[in-house]
């Protein structure tokens, strides 16, 4: 055991020194290991983490969302359910689903950790939530009163009580251990943290397109939530399945129950011959399908990214073999045999691959991290994505495998005879020319793919930026603020004081212009079913869905938003005048045949309580979900003060003002928030920034997708470029004599350059075309991430082959120009 301890020092003591005599050679082979080992670590990791790892939630592959909604309501129309209607699928729990629940963003006035009170990201939630989820809180328990709300939803209760996440916890309660049963504060008032949220989960967790919540505070169906069945969706409900149901199962069963609500709601309905649909789908995927794709392409990427690197090092090992085809012919005239030859060859590729290993692993901890904080939209909050050392192993293996493979090749290879391998020397070095040629042209091809992927990301981003959202984004500020029944106890009050407000801000020197409206532009606003004009034409078939905002005087001016037609609202349309509505020029051309000025239009179905509105306005169509939002944008503005009865009354509550400046809107920020203060100093401002990061913010995803392609299109050329430059040296090297004796009959440098360059062109005019054919057939699955491109863009695969060939020019005439200037004289010299 000893004797062969000492051997393997002795081995490693020679494979070191032997790497050492070539540091450029060994320098490129570790820095090709370790940026392919590195750069598959990062990425696999966030896969796995995603894609593979368990949720934080118990046995999460039992966990259901539900969602329902009415066909006429177009494509899309699955998309949570009416809150009221968990009531109806309460009944299967005990045979479908041990238990459901609901969840509904919100957000809620707390103190900051500065004692200044700010609004926070929370969630009304069913008092069975974490049930359903399978998981106790860290800290406390889970209240009685939530408790009975499990039982009965529509019980409500004096009592606040509310569960904090664990963030939440440590940064805003100072992480007080002792904090169960203290009081924070909390919308108008104050409530009992009741229990802490263990640190490992989020809800919703990332890739959602939703924000965590911080805050959990209870959701009782009150009699005014009842009245918002039918009209209400986007509510998440979700269940985990009892023993022995399969997700089929629990689909079958809940569309049963949705199909029975018209018949047991007619009123709600607009009549017994309403169809509602519903679906049963794994939770996990309901979270992580909008993100699937884009992972799994850069997956793809990263993987090719990696086969690069090996076919690099392969080059690398297949030159450095030819190169020693004389020391192993000497060793084996000596004694030394086959086996012991792999084996010292062997210990020579561990020691190389140990070596980038180690620096890739290093590089794929650093690159998880760092991918997980430039995540634009916190979409990987919540997962584990740490490295997941089985993968980093497979990864490692595979790069070890082929480094091994053909470093232990030379030594199986190597001639008995010594004069034999003098011979054939030249030989052996075209027969290596050749087998790099192959490995040239399979880099460029793959490095092909790739720059085709990223081009058609870059150009696909370009488009987006180049939409016109239709309102003016710049000079544009922006921040939601609410008007609590507390203080502004009547919905006059309310709509007074955010006129008074408007006021206030118009004041402020630098302002030119102040709009106010439930919702605006790039967020997530509220949409309604309405009916248009029957003095049109028959009703459509499927029941008009609309994005609503209820608005105020001086909105449009300040939001930029052009009038085609018609007029904006005025202060004169309060409740006691004729009921108007403004409609985009979508819904004017859809619905009422381009002429809509004039007609009626009524929120809901036709048997809706709401009033006919005249329409007095065609807006300019705005881009209400974002710039890569292709459904046409309809949307519907009705005046804020006409909106005073039921449920929607209480949207007018929650306002977002739109601030336009003469000059940069960052220089208001400070004046804007001073002025809220002034005007009520328990007033917290949320989302105080400028239009243009919101705009930003709602590409930053494809931006995010694009610059990880691209950063791996840019290793793939760099790789294949040491590549085309690795082999045309060779080339000039073992040509060296044959090009001086061309240059000594009478060849002039030209000629020797444009021979030499010609060689490089050669390869990379080959794998271009094998790349392209490549890249037809893969791009297509990249379809849903473009955006007015089509996968097979003639442009992309033209500018990417000429980048590519110019390219494989550039790395070719360094040698080409050193094999010009070979002297004869220096030729016949060399061996």
């Amino acid at each position: 055991m000893l004797e062969r301890f000492d051997t393997l020092r002795g081995d490693v003591s020679f494979a070191v020194r032997q790497l050492r005599r070539t540091p450029v050679l060994s320098a490129a082979a570790i820095l090709c290991f370790a940026l392919g080992i590195g750069a598959n670590s990062a990425i696999f990791s966030i896969v796995n983490g995603v894609l593979i790892r368990p949720l934080p939630y118990r046995d999460v592959d039992r966990v259901v969302a539900i969602n329902d909604g009415l066909p006429k309501q177009g494509p899309g129309f699955l998309r949570g359910i009416s809150a009221p209607e968990l009531l109806d699928y309460r009944a299967l729990d005990g045979r479908i689903f041990q238990a459901t629940a609901i969840y509904e963003q919100r957000t809620f006035t707390v103190a900051a950790p500065d004692g200044a009170l700010e609004r926070a990201q929370g969630a009304l939630v069913s008092g069975n939530f974490l049930r359903v989820l399978g998981r106790e809180p860290a800290l406390g328990r889970v209240p009685a009163t939530w408790t009975a709300n499990a039982s009965d939803p529509t019980a409500a209760s004096a009592a606040s009580e509310v569960i904090v996440s664990h963030a939440f916890w440590q940064t805003h309660l100072r992480g007080d251990p002792d904090v169960v049963g203290k009081s924070m504060p909390f919308g108008n008032g104050v409530a009992t943290v009741a229990a802490v949220m263990p640190p490992d989960v989020q809800f919703p967790i990332g890739a959602i397109g939703a924000e965590p919540a911080q805050v959990f505070a209870l959701y009782a169906l009150t009699p005014d939530v009842l009245k918002t069945r039918a009209d209400r969706y986007g509510t998440w409900a979700f269940g985990r399945l009892a023993d022995g149901v399969t997700v089929a199962q629990a689909s079958a069963a809940v569309n049963s129950v949705a199909s029975g609500l018209p018949q047991r709601y007619p009123d709600m309905y607009r009549g017994a011959t309403e169809r509602v649909l519903a679906e049963a789908a794994p939770l996990r995927e309901t979270i992580v399908g909008p993100v699937r794709r884009p992972l799994l392409v850069l997956l793809a990427a990263v993987c090719l990214v990696l086969l690069i690197a090996c076919l690099n090092v392969s080059s690398l090992l297949v030159a450095r073999s030819v190169a020693r085809q004389r020391e192993i012919a000497v060793r084996r005239a000596i004694g030394a045999s086959r086996s012991r030859l792999a084996r010292q060859f062997l210990t020579e590729s561990i020691v190389l691959v140990a070596t980038g290993g180690a620096l890739g692993l290093l590089l794929g901890h650093y690159g998880a991290v760092l991918l997980t904080r430039l995540d634009p939209n916190a979409s990987l909050n919540g997962y584990d994505v740490g490295l997941d050392w089985r993968v980093v192993a497979a990864t490692a293996a595979v790069t070890a495998l082929t480094g091994i493979v053909f470093s232990v090749l030379p030594g199986l290879a190597g001639h008995d005879d010594f004069h034999t391998s003098l011979r054939e020397r030249e030989a052996s070095a075209r027969g290596a020319g050749t087998s790099r040629s192959g490995l040239v042209v399979a880099e460029i091809a793959i490095a092909l793919l790739l720059t085709v992927g990223a081009g058609l990301m870059v150009r696909s981003f370009l488009h987006l930026r180049a939409v016109d959202p239709g309102f003016d984004v710049d000079q544009l500020l922006t921040f939601r603020v609410n008007f609590p029944e507390s203080r502004y106890p009547t919905h006059d009050a309310a709509i007074t004081s955010e006129r008074l407000l408007a006021d206030r801000l118009r004041a402020i020197p630098g302002v030119a212009a102040v709009g106010a409206a439930t919702d605006i532009p790039l967020t997530e606003g509220s949409q309604i079913v309405f009916t248009p004009d029957p003095a049109v034409g028959p009703p459509p078939d499927k029941m008009p869905v609309v994005a609503l905002s209820l608005v105020h005087p001086g909105y449009f001016e300040a939001a930029g938003i052009r009038l085609r037609l018609g007029r904006a609202f005025t202060v004169a349309d309060d409740p006691g005048s004729v009921p108007v509505v403004i409609v985009s020029e979508a819904v004017a051309k859809r619905y009422y045949a381009g002429n809509a000025i004039g007609r009626q239009f009524k929120w809901g179905g036709p048997d809706s309580p709401q009033p006919w509105r005249t329409v007095v306005g065609i807006a300019g169509d705005v881009k209400q979900g974002g710039l890569a939002d292709e459904n046409p944008p309809l949307a519907v503005y009705i005046p804020a003060a006409q909106i005073n009865t039921g449920p929607a009354a209480g949207q007018v509550r929650g306002t977002s003002y739109l601030v336009r400046t003469s000059g940069d809107p960052r220089r208001s920020i400070n004046p804007v928030r001073s002025t809220v203060k002034d005007f009520d100093a328990r007033m917290p401002v949320a989302g105080l920034r400028p239009m243009s990061d919101m705009l930003a913010r709602s590409i930053a995803d494809r931006k995010f997708n694009m610059f990880l392609l691209g950063a791996f299109a840019a290793v793939a050329v760099s790789l294949a470029a040491v590549g085309i430059y690795g082999l045309i040296a060779y080339s000039v090297a073992q040509r060296t004599r044959e090009l001086g004796i061309r240059i000594a009959l009478g060849a002039v440098p030209r000629d020797v350059l444009l021979l030499v360059v010609r060689q490089g062109a050669s390869l990379a005019l080959i794998g271009i075309v094998i790349g392209s054919l490549g890249a037809v057939a893969v791009t297509r699955w990249m379809r849903s991430m473009l955006f007015q491109i089509d996968p097979l863009d003639p442009i992309t695969f033209g500018l990417v082959g000429l980048g590519l060939a110019a390219v494989a020019v550039g790395a070719s005439w360094f040698p080409a120009t050193r094999a010009a200037n070979v002297g004869p004289v220096v030729a016949m010299r060399t061996d």
